[in-house]
């Protein structure tokens, strides 16, 4: 297991006490469907440390400070604060920044599983774990919302609009990841697709895969 740096054991820390302050109304007004809302935050929260120490997966500090971020960004002040449903642009927003998490979590993925050496091969896997994940995400909400009776999917404001915007600006983020990727690698340019490569290969000893 890699050493979780002191920046996200606060991000961590930080989590799970404002999920303990929101929980006293849903748990006062008896509202279970967001008592499991703002409950869950803790778990997904702690996946990625859980992942190092069960798992034995090592993680990049970068990558578990982009999640945590895109947590409190995306999970917290989006459901829990109710920013979806105040700022029209915040899910859009949302949905295009977890493209981008997605996109880092693939990239490491493919990194430090594959021998292969092609980046047209390395973006497509990129592109299609987003797509992937998009899609099984789309799938929950809808899911969830049959069950609590709810409309996560503003299927009743907006039909299949809200579903579709979502699914396609998560895979513009993966593709604007890619095009930053394409970049760095023609002009080997220092920027945070090899800053973050070079720490993989401070973790593990050594590239994974041959520099592209």
């Amino acid at each position: 297991m890699m050493k979780i740096s002191k920046f996200n054991k606060v991000l961590l820390l930080f989590v799970i006490i404002i999920a303990l302050i929101y929980i006293i109304n849903p748990i006062k007004e008896m509202d279970i469907y967001n008592i499991l809302i703002v409950i869950s935050i803790i778990p997904v929260s702690l996946f990625p440390f859980l992942l190092e120490k069960y798992g034995n997966i090592k993680i990049p500090n970068f990558l578990i400070t982009l999640y945590m971020i895109f947590i409190l960004f995306a999970y917290f002040f989006g459901s829990i604060v109710g920013l979806y449903n105040k700022i029209s642009w915040y899910d859009t927003v949302a949905h295009f920044s977890s493209g981008i998490l997605i996109s880092f979590a693939a990239y490491y993925i493919y990194k430090i599983s594959s021998k292969n050496n092609n980046k047209v091969i390395l973006v497509l896997f990129i592109v299609g774990v987003t797509s992937l994940i998009a899609i099984s995400w789309e799938i929950f909400e809808f899911v969830s919302d049959s069950i609590f009776k709810k409309d996560a999917q503003h299927v009743i404001d907006t039909g299949v609009n809200d579903t579709m915007i979502d699914m396609i600006v998560a895979l513009l983020g993966s593709i604007l990841f890619s095009f930053i990727y394409f970049l760095e690698s023609k002009f080997s340019i220092n920027g945070i697709i090899n800053i973050y490569d070079k720490e993989i290969e401070d973790y593990y000893g050594k590239r994974s895969t041959k520099r592209l």
